[in-house]
């Protein structure tokens, strides 16, 4: 009894020794925070339990309330460029107008065109994020007769006051008859920054939209359709508009020679400072900064840039007069 005693104090001497051994080695090893090698001080750093996790919210331009993003499915529309209550031209990226009626309610000037508007990206519409992770969101459509639809929105934050997003949209789409292809793209670039005594913030909002929409004046002769052999393309049946010969169905090709073209740019900067009291949450290891604003000064500058055309470059490989004459009662070129 007394033999197995012996053993049992020896295996735990040793146990402890080890044990001293590894914990000697530890104090070598410098820590975050720590003085030095042999130093004593360390800090103790606050978890919050979303260090693994991303809490990304977000805020609109004039909105001071942050919200989250909203990831259900019951309404594709929302995901998509065509809202629910928006008729159209048959195909995605032509003209569109909504059903209901919604007067401009917006102060200033207006050029009045407003039929590509659902496809456009637009200033008041911006998020600005923060963001404890980088952020990316990808999103491909593909539907019928090669059209596609590319999303890309990445967002980070450069330091826990500073973010920066990027967004960008590509749409292409043949169509089913000819010269009846779209081609649009638009990107936005902003960013948010607040100092750390939360009295100055700076919004900087930068987009471009391209906008290109082929037009064919409608078919010549809508019996066509009727006697159209169902294995057949509906590209060849004959259009008032565009080249004579059949276009060839290509999702890559961006070209419209007879159609409405489109570039839009807007540049928006807005810088705030506020006045009021200011105070703090002391915890453990935190400190809070809190600030209540009752006196805000603004000062916001915006530079936009509009651009609509119409035109038709294969205007001489067919008689204009087919169209612009019965239509518009006009030439588009002097009669020689």
């Amino acid at each position: 009894m007394i033999k197995y005693f012996y053993i049992l104090f020896i295996v735990m001497l040793v146990t402890g020794i080890k044990s001293n051994a590894q914990q000697s080695l530890m104090n070598r090893i410098p820590r975050p925070g720590s003085s030095g090698a042999g130093g004593t001080k360390d800090s103790l750093r606050h978890r919050t339990g979303l260090e693994d996790s991303i809490t990304i919210n977000f805020r609109y331009l004039d909105s001071s309330r942050y919200l989250k993003f909203d990831s259900s499915i019951n309404d594709f529309t929302k995901k998509f460029l065509l809202p629910a209550d928006y008729f159209y031209l048959g195909n995605t990226g032509s003209a569109a107008k909504s059903f209901l009626f919604s007067p401009l309610m917006k102060a200033g000037w207006d050029a009045g065109f407003h039929a590509y508007d659902i496809y456009r990206i637009k200033p008041e519409e911006t998020r600005f994020f923060n963001t404890t992770r980088p952020y990316t969101e990808l999103g491909y459509v593909i539907a019928s007769k090669q059209e596609q639809l590319v999303t890309v929105l990445h967002t980070q934050n450069i330091n826990p006051n500073w973010n920066f997003s990027f967004q960008y949209r590509l749409l292409n789409s043949p169509g089913s008859f000819k010269n009846q292809n779209t081609s649009q793209s638009s990107y936005r670039l902003s960013s948010y920054y607040q100092s750390p005594n939360r009295r100055y913030h700076l919004f900087f909002i930068g987009i471009n939209n391209k906008i290109q929409s082929a037009e064919n004046g409608g078919l010549r002769n809508t019996g066509d359709l009727d006697s159209l052999p169902e294995n057949k393309d509906r590209a060849t049946i004959p259009v008032f508009l565009g080249p004579v010969n059949p276009r060839s169905v290509s999702p890559f090709s961006t070209s419209v020679i007879t159609g409405t073209k489109y570039r839009i740019s807007n540049i928006f900067l807005r810088q705030q400072y506020d006045l009021g009291k200011k105070d703090s949450i002391q915890t453990d290891s935190v400190t809070i900064h809190l600030f209540y604003p009752t006196f805000r000064m603004e000062h916001s500058i915006q530079v936009n840039n509009y651009t609509y055309q119409y035109s038709d470059a294969g205007v001489d490989a067919y008689n204009d007069t087919n169209f612009y004459r019965p239509f518009y009662n006009f030439l588009s070129m002097p009669a020689i």
